[in-house]
């Protein structure tokens, strides 16, 4: 009965959250046609990026994602990573977005046996060399981000590595760092890392420990915990660089945590990977 109760509140949300995004879009229509007549003032314009492979589903998520911050603000522009599929779908797709001008495709090499860690990975360093704003294509804008130039932003705190038993295995029995169990769990779905942090060898830690975690088998964990290492197996990776190569003060987060996929404030993570346990 709790199962089913469950799986009805989802579909409600889902509903509702569809309901929304089509309010959205005529409002977005509005706006655009307005902006023709009446001149706004903007806030100042990011440039962002965001990593699409894998699935069309991304490509699709990436769209509304854009539109979400061009509502906001049409000056911010956009770079989408994506491999061969994405990229001759996003082309073909270009008139869903509403300012198609702002938002270019960065074709990467795409190999078969890479994992979208990986890639992901390569997008954000790439990106930040850049002084791109990554953000996951699975996010809805709610209101233009505040950014500190001279620190290292992310989405938010999710926990201690020690407070989640697969992580803290991983930080002190794996890699043999007790320490690390203290470091924080910062969750990725928005990254600003300017430029001037990524270092050579910040660079090769972060493919380094993103590499030793996928190839192991933690033969020792449950099905449960060693997917969800290999899930969030570059944003761990990511976390450890960061948190060995800088200290505290150096880092800093978008926003507080709150309700998970229904927190609007700010951007809106609808954490599709999670929901739908996507490992590769």
């Amino acid at each position: 009965m709790k199962i089913l109760i469950k799986k009805i509140r989802h579909n409600l949300w889902k509903l509702k959250m569809k309901s929304r995004l089509f309010i959205n879009f005529l409002k977005r229509r509005f706006t655009k046609i307005k902006r023709l007549f009446i001149k706004e003032k903007f806030k100042e314009p990011h440039n962002f990026a965001i990593s699409c492979t894998k699935r069309l589903e991304y490509a699709d998520m990436a769209i509304k994602n854009i539109n979400s911050m061009h509502y906001l603000n049409p000056k911010s522009k956009f770079v989408i990573y994506c491999d061969d599929i994405c990229f001759n779908y996003l082309n073909r797709k270009k008139f869903w977005f509403d300012y198609p001008k702002q938002t270019t495709f960065k074709k990467i090499n795409a190999k078969e046996n890479k994992t979208w860690q990986e890639y992901k990975t390569e997008m954000l360093i790439d990106a930040s060399k850049k002084d791109l704003v990554c953000v996951d294509a699975d996010a809805i804008w709610h209101s233009d981000p505040k950014l500190d130039k001279n620190k290292i932003t992310f989405l938010l705190i999710s926990r201690k590595m020690k407070e989640k038993e697969s992580e803290k295995f991983l930080m002190e029995s794996f890699f043999g760092e007790k320490e690390w169990s203290n470091f924080y769990h910062y969750t990725t779905g928005f990254l600003s890392l300017p430029s001037k942090f990524v270092t050579p060898k910040f660079e090769k830690d972060c493919a380094r420990y993103l590499k030793e975690i996928l190839n192991e088998k933690f033969e020792t964990l449950s099905k449960e915990n060693r997917e969800g290492l290999y899930r969030l197996s570059e944003q761990i990776a990511l976390n450890i660089a960061v948190q060995t190569n800088y200290p505290a003060d150096k880092i800093t987060v978008l926003k507080p945590p709150r309700g998970g996929p229904k927190d609007t404030n700010i951007l809106q993570s609808l954490y599709y990977g999670c929901a739908n346990r996507v490992l590769k």
